[in-house]
């Protein structure tokens, strides 16, 4: 997942996220963790340091 961090960023100008971003986003969506990763992603302030485009991480599962 942290190949989607150039992507998903707040202010990130990347226009689409590279290929292993969605593999590994893919492999993720397979287990029971995806539930937990779409609950960080709306609360995105509770990962250090990070400040995430909630929109483009959130259209990560559409992609």
């Amino acid at each position: 997942m942290a190949d989607c961090l150039s992507y998903v960023t707040a202010g990130s100008t990347v226009k689409k996220p590279e290929g292993t971003c969605c593999s590994g986003l893919k492999t993720v969506l397979k287990t029971d963790d995806a539930e937990c990763l779409c609950e960080a992603f709306k609360n995105s302030a509770q990962l250090a340091g990070v400040s995430l485009n909630v929109t483009k991480a959130m259209g990560l599962c559409y992609m």
